[in-house]
């Protein structure tokens, strides 16, 4: 359960901090928590050192800013730490103090993260289109695989259908497969054409 404490301490931070943050309450690591959300999506959840389900040191307040399906759209080590700060200090004191030690470094990763994801998830939403054209221009015995790029490694494919789709997008890609019988594998790679030559498609004929 989320104090009363920790719930006025979030919200005095949201009105001290740069820009327009909100106080909400957030599921971390399995409990309840707040957390610092703006107006781009990015959140800071923050867990209270003298609670049993705190995850910081007793008497400190821990910032931890939340990667929420980004972490790979940037380089790993580009991601600030979690920083603690006591909880003896003042609102304003530690809000100034969160801004330069998390929030600068952290909204910086995060928006760049976000326009990746965005560049990556259009890329494969275009392929996705060009693919199912190709399935539809070949007719019933072309078929289609789908997988999610290094989410299914040991798993079998997410879709065999006639009709592409992107079940799922991580690092921004997919990886899909064209299932052609031999006969019509020549007339794919001409009408793939260039696009042929894309490591993300591949073709694979069947008897």
């Amino acid at each position: 359960m989320i104090s009363n404490e920790e719930r006025t301490f979030v919200e005095q931070l949201a009105e001290r901090l740069p820009g327009e943050w909100t106080a909400r309450p957030t599921e971390y690591a399995m409990s309840p928590h707040m957390s610092l959300v703006n107006t781009d999506g990015a959140r800071v959840v923050i867990l209270d050192g003298d609670t049993e389900r705190g995850w910081a040191d007793p008497g400190r307040w821990s910032f931890v800013g939340l990667h929420d399906g980004l972490y790979d759209h940037v380089k790993h080590t580009r991601w600030p730490s979690q920083i603690n700060i006591a909880k003896s200090k003042r609102p304003g004191v530690i809000a100034r103090e969160l801004q330069r030690r998390l929030l600068v470094a952290f909204l910086e990763v995060h928006a760049e993260a976000v326009a990746n994801k965005a560049a990556r998830d259009e890329k494969a939403a275009a392929w996705v289109q060009f693919l199912n054209s190709v399935v539809d221009a070949l007719g019933p015995a072309v078929g289609a695989r789908v997988w999610a790029d290094k989410t299914r490694r040991s798993a079998p494919a997410q879709l065999t259908s006639r009709q592409v789709q992107m079940e799922g997008n991580y690092h921004g890609g997919v990886q899909l497969t064209l299932v052609a019988p031999k006969e019509r594998a020549i007339e794919l790679a001409e009408l793939l054409g260039l696009f042929f030559a894309e490591p993300a498609t591949s073709l694979q004929a069947i008897a």
